[in-house]
């Protein structure tokens, strides 16, 4: 295949699928730029390994793994970084969204921390992204009713942490 052939190829199956990619990395990193980063990375590396995609139907589900698989890697060499600068933090000019706001989402994001990994990565993927309950377990690589359980529980799991009541 001509670099020509494999960017178009790629570019073609990208485009539909990339809100959806771009959503769960922001949900996952929980930043904006450490997600356009993740972001960049991934479809890198996607683009990079094109040839070695069994099949074109199975794209998203070979970038959500890419990008997961990134996103791991990144956390565990966190640990090797510079520590938090409290002063350096403070002179950051904010851009983000509003104080209440951005509250709630501070609590999400608890929230969903505090879901084991494989849970709140089947509920990033269900509700944030979209995805359908077989592209994840495609993904995750479990059977379709672990997937289904995983999803109810971090879903009730939420509920009772940010005291939803149904």
């Amino acid at each position: 295949m001509s670099p020509e052939q494999k960017q178009k190829e790629f570019m073609a199956l990208l485009n539909p699928v990339y809100p959806k990619i771009e959503r769960y990395i922001l949900a996952m990193t929980h930043n904006r730029d450490t997600a356009k980063d993740l972001l960049h990375d991934t479809i890198l590396a996607a683009y990079q390994n094109f040839e070695t995609l069994r099949s074109r139907e199975a794209f998203l589900s070979y970038l959500f793994t890419i990008a997961a698989n990134l996103h791991k890697r990144s956390f565990r060499r966190r640990k090797f970084k510079g520590e938090y600068q409290e002063e350096t933090a403070n002179e950051i000019p904010d851009r983000g969204t509003m104080p209440d706001t951005a509250a709630d989402i501070a609590i999400m994001y608890r929230a969903l921390d505090s879901l084991s990994e494989p849970i709140r990565e089947a509920v990033f993927m269900f509700e944030v992204a979209g995805m359908s309950l077989a592209e994840i377990q495609k993904i995750q690589g479990s059977t379709l009713s672990n997937i289904k359980q995983r999803v109810a529980r971090g879903r009730k799991r939420l509920a009772e942490l940010l005291g939803v009541h149904e």
